[in-house]
């Protein structure tokens, strides 16, 4: 006879789905001699696909569909284990994805104990067999991880012209909020460009033809705005600017 499964979800025993479609749980054994653990997921209803043929599935007593786990509980007494859900979800997709998801972020096929023990019970994930006897070096592992750091948005790779296109078009008329308008002011607090940067943008911004619609708008924003007084710095650094100018009438 099948008996009542202890689920607990955030500390507190879990009795009702309401409407939520499945969950991907943790069974781990306590036992002094076996501390494996193993992730799962299950649905609360069976025919999931109708929802006027639904029925409640087992998962009330359901303990596992790892018979790894099953051989361990009646090794070790089902006294022995904990069974808690990690996480509900509302969609069948959601708790699909969420089991892959967390198996691989728990690397429940080489995660290993001191003694070099497998810390999971899992032998696949997301349904999938795929123990490789070769795996990544570290050395690899490191390469990788340093590609993607601080490169979230793809920076120094060349974009082509039909993508800047799509780009610029894409972002015409878009109006920042003004957390987005932070946040992009803060990431770029205390960057240092190179001087072949400076040298860039400066040919950029020289090419640059402001509309009189764009002036327009430039005059009205800065209409009663009483401008700070500049630092000694910048004024030093206006004067020196200055004087390297020529002046219009010299050729």
């Amino acid at each position: 006879m099948k008996t009542k499964t202890n689920w607990t979800y955030q500390g507190e025993p879990f009795e009702e789905p309401n409407n939520k479609f499945g969950f991907v749980y943790l069974v781990s054994c306590i036992h002094p001699e076996c501390s494996k653990q193993y992730i799962g997921r299950k649905f609360f209803y069976t025919n999931h696909g109708k929802k006027t043929m639904q029925k409640d599935s087992d998962w009330r007593t359901y303990k596992t569909s790892s018979k790894y786990v099953k051989i361990a509980i009646e090794e070790y007494g089902i006294e022995n284990f904990t069974f808690e859900i990690i996480q509900v979800f509302e969609t069948r997709a959601g708790v699909v994805s969420g089991e892959v998801e967390m198996q691989w972020e728990a690397k429940v096929l080489h995660a290993q104990d001191e003694a070099g023990e497998r810390l999971y019970w899992n032998a696949a994930i997301g349904g999938i067999r795929f123990i490789a006897k070769e795996r990544l070096s570290e050395e690899h592992k490191a390469k990788i991880g340093a590609t993607k750091k601080g490169n979230k948005y793809m920076l120094g790779k060349p974009r082509s012209e039909e993508t800047k296109n799509k780009l610029s078009v894409a972002n015409k008329g878009k109006i920042l909020t003004e957390e987005h308008r932070q946040k992009i002011s803060e990431a770029k607090k205390g960057k240092v460009f190179s001087e072949e940067h400076k040298a860039n943008l400066s040919k950029a911004n020289k090419k640059r033809v402001a509309t009189d619609e764009t002036k327009a708008k430039m005059s009205a924003a800065r209409t009663g705005v009483k401008r700070k007084p500049f630092s000694e710095e910048a004024k030093a650094k206006m004067s020196a600017s200055a004087k390297k100018r020529k002046p219009k009438n010299e050729t």
